[in-house]
């Protein structure tokens, strides 16, 4: 008897229908779910080479320089040291200005009997707040209490310091006034003092506030020199100070503070899965933000290798003046112009709220216009000694003036300088790197008809950064 009778023609064998269907259920169940295994395998395996991809980025920074500790880059007080923040805090709480006094005090051009009364009140009884702000500017070390851990820290201290830079400006044209150059002079030095603290902080919006700081006390130098000549001895105190100024590395050290404290703080809380944390910073829902930390996470190490490569070049950029910054700051945009967007979620979100070309513009706006104050320093004790100004800045330097170069000058030269009637102007080439022969951009608005070209001009580069004193 055969082991498998024959079906008869035109009927199907029940025994292999029923092994068809079975193997079509087994198939229906069991292909989805082998494509799932493949993909979890995927997904492992991908996680796993991109953590490695990611500490091999991290190390390799990390020796570099370019990563630092957070404790190397928080401002502390050694052990016994006096803390300049715990007097800053002191004169905050004694300074006493009431909001009617403050709208009167401020207006610098209206040099009336009235506003000078006031003026001389409130200096008088501030005395206190200014000796305390003297004090803590002269003072080495100074760190505020920051919670650095936060990438979204408070920071009052920035306010406060401001309202002390034009309180400080205040004394200096009352000063100025009374004809105490001198005493103006170390008014704006006490301000310029205060900026170097603040850029202790690894903080780029820090930086900006020093270089608005440092903005105001240079404009308020150039006041006193215009009105008069302060002694050669005030001059060149006020000049050593500004030599020793280095803004190239507090600017570089916000930016590795940008990617040490704020930036790996992001990634971490991303990482640790907390949406609502991210939220707070990131402008994304926060389902998106759940899930692209949840399932995404080969797409997130992915993003912040993209942010660490980006981040990299823009401190590579910092380091250097802006003129020769340009390619760095290219190479930095392209990564992230390179990068899917799907790969760089949270990248693109702190690239955006970073430093941009335009801080790093500011920055040496400011050094020129140090470097100009400098020069214009050295000009008026060269005419205390000598009873006239020198026809060249070579002359400065034949005396052993330490005579600065012009940051915006493309190769390195020196700054322009020309007697003009009885006093003299100095000039850096500004952010466009034309010589405009000492127009500066006041002088563009000046000679605008309309309001209209007025605005249009503030996005312009085309100005010098001047120093003029007519005597």
């Amino acid at each position: 008897m055969p082991r498998h009778p024959t079906v008869p023609a035109g009927q199907s064998d029940p025994g292999r229908v029923r092994r068809l269907r079975l193997l079509n259920r087994v198939g229906c169940i069991g292909l989805p779910l082998l494509i799932l295994l493949m993909l979890l395998i995927g997904w492992w395996t991908g996680g796993s080479w991109s953590e490695r991809r990611l500490q091999e980025e991290l190390a390799r920074l990390e020796s570099a320089g370019v990563l630092l500790p957070p404790e190397d880059l928080i401002p502390h007080v050694p052990e016994g040291e006096t803390n300049a923040a715990d007097l800053y805090e002191q004169a905050f709480r004694v300074y006493s200005v009431s909001q009617d006094e403050w709208d009167t005090l401020y207006d610098f051009y209206d040099h009336s009997p009235e506003r000078l009364a006031l003026v001389r009140e409130v200096v008088e009884r501030n005395e206190g707040y200014y000796q305390l702000l003297d004090e803590a500017a002269r003072t080495p070390h100074c760190a505020f209490p920051v919670n650095w851990a936060d990438p979204y820290a408070s920071t009052p201290h920035y306010a406060k310091l401001r309202e002390a830079t034009r309180m400080l400006g205040v004394r200096a044209d009352l000063l100025t006034v009374d004809g105490d150059y001198d005493g103006a002079l170390e008014s704006c030095a006490t301000g310029l003092r205060l900026s170097e603290h603040i850029k202790l902080e690894p903080s780029i919006i820090g930086q900006l506030v020093a270089y608005a700081i440092q903005q105001a006390m240079l404009g308020t130098v150039k006041e006193t020199l215009s009105a008069g000549s302060p002694t050669p001895e005030a001059c060149r105190r006020l000049f050593d100070q500004i030599a020793a100024i280095d803004q190239i590395e507090p600017s570089v050290r916000a930016v590795q503070g940008d990617l040490a404290l704020d930036g790996m703080a992001v990634f971490a809380m991303a990482r640790a899965g907390d949406p609502k944390a991210l939220a707070r910073i990131l402008d994304l829902p926060e389902a998106a933000i759940a899930a692209y930390a949840s399932y995404g996470r080969p797409l997130l190490i992915a993003d912040q290798i993209t942010y660490l490569r980006h981040m990299e070049k823009r401190i590579a950029a910092y380091s250097k003046p802006a003129v020769a910054a340009g390619d760095l700051l290219e190479e930095a945009a392209m990564i992230l112009e390179e990068a899917p967007s799907y790969r760089s979620v949270i990248t693109q979100q702190l690239a955006f709220a970073g430093m941009s070309s335009v801080g790093l513009r500011s920055r040496d706006e400011i050094t020129a216009h140090l470097g100009a104050i400098q020069i214009a320093l050295a000009l008026k004790v060269f005419q205390w000694e000598h009873e006239r100004y020198p026809d060249t800045l070579a002359e400065l330097a034949a005396e052993g003036w330490s005579v600065p170069k012009d940051p915006f000058a493309v190769p390195e030269a020196g700054y322009g300088y020309s007697r003009d009637g009885d006093g003299f102007v100095v000039w850096s080439l500004g952010p466009d790197l034309d010589d405009d022969f000492g127009v500066s951009r006041q002088d563009r608005l000046t000679a605008a008809s309309t309001t209209e070209e007025r605005l249009a001009m503030y996005p312009s580069k085309d100005y010098d950064i001047v120093v003029r004193c007519p005597n």
